[in-house]
């Protein structure tokens, strides 16, 4: 179960089904069931220019490679990311930024494609692990980003016995991308 609380949000400038801004002031996460349990918290959250209308056609009506595509959110920034896993690694993020990112109607709607993805990986192998790897890859490819920007990224995760023995730290101050002609440029400084 995984459960997102957030505190302080506001809406504004909300229309026909649109919003122009809405924020909150930060989020907690936990994740818990069969497997161990993690936490999380998010500080400053915005999104901006929500199509909500346009999200709802991605999540319920069927399209495929030639469908238009939605922009569904103008921008999203994040600040203060702050992970946990169960092993106590800890993976952290100062900022991320995107804008314009579009959705495009799949061969399955989104939400039948999500509720099937999200029942587990299924066999190792036949057509079913078939039919899941063919609606992730159609939702991967339904997705576009116009920008990103995700800044100072740290993970720090003490060693043990098991397949890391030794503690793990590593950092990148800047990771980019960008879209070009047909494919993406991204770039990693620091």
């Amino acid at each position: 179960v995984q459960v997102a609380v957030y505190h302080d949000v506001a809406a504004r400038d909300v229309a026909a089904g649109r919003i122009g801004i809405v924020e909150a002031g930060g989020a907690t996460l936990t994740v818990e069931g069969p497997g161990p349990d993690a936490a999380g918290a998010y500080g400053r959250l915005s999104v901006r220019e929500i199509d909500l209308p346009g999200l709802a056609r991605l999540f319920t009506e069927a399209g495929g490679p030639d469908a238009v595509p939605v922009r569904v959110y103008g921008g999203v920034t994040a600040e203060d990311i702050a992970l946990t896993g169960p092993d106590g690694a800890a993976f952290r993020i100062a900022r991320i930024d995107a804008r314009d990112l579009t959705g495009r109607p799949t061969a399955t709607p989104w939400g039948d494609a999500a509720r099937v993805l999200a029942e587990g990986p299924g066999p190792a192998e036949g057509p079913e692990r078939a039919r899941r790897a063919a609606l992730a890859a159609d939702l991967i490819d339904g997705i576009s980003v116009g920008g990103l920007e995700i800044s100072g990224l740290t993970l720090a995760a003490p060693g043990g016995p098991g397949a890391r023995p030794a503690p793990v730290q590593a950092s990148l101050a800047r990771l980019t991308y960008a879209p070009e002609a047909g494919s993406g440029q991204v770039r990693a400084e620091g």
